[in-house]
């Protein structure tokens, strides 16, 4: 129940990100957001009833989203903030960040 009446909140931000690029894009009208976000829960909404056991996907998601937060975005925004006075040692810092990023997606 509590994701129920919680889908509609955590959805907003999602939305409010993705919804201006689609806009410029598409020159789309404005009162289609409405149709987007509804068919969204509607997608969401299957998608929980085709798999009824959330748990242990839910976990899989959490822990992808937790190291893409905590290793991937970071080195991201250092080599963008800091590309016109990097040097090799960043550049090799980042591989090997990348590396540990990926072998702990795969374990």
């Amino acid at each position: 129940m509590s994701i129920l009446f919680s889908i509609g909140i955590n959805y907003i931000i999602p939305v409010k990100i993705i919804w201006p690029i689609i806009m410029h894009y598409t020159n789309i009208n404005h009162h289609f957001e409405i149709l987007f976000r509804l068919v969204g829960i509607i997608l969401l909404a299957i998608f929980a009833i085709a798999i009824p056991r959330m748990i242990p996907l839910t976990g899989l998601l959490a822990a992808v989203g937790m190291t893409t937060t905590m290793l991937f975005i970071p080195m991201l925004v250092e080599i963008n903030t800091k590309w016109q006075k990097a040097t090799y040692i960043l550049y090799i810092k980042s591989g090997l960040i990348f590396a540990i990023f990926i072998l702990i997606l795969v374990i």
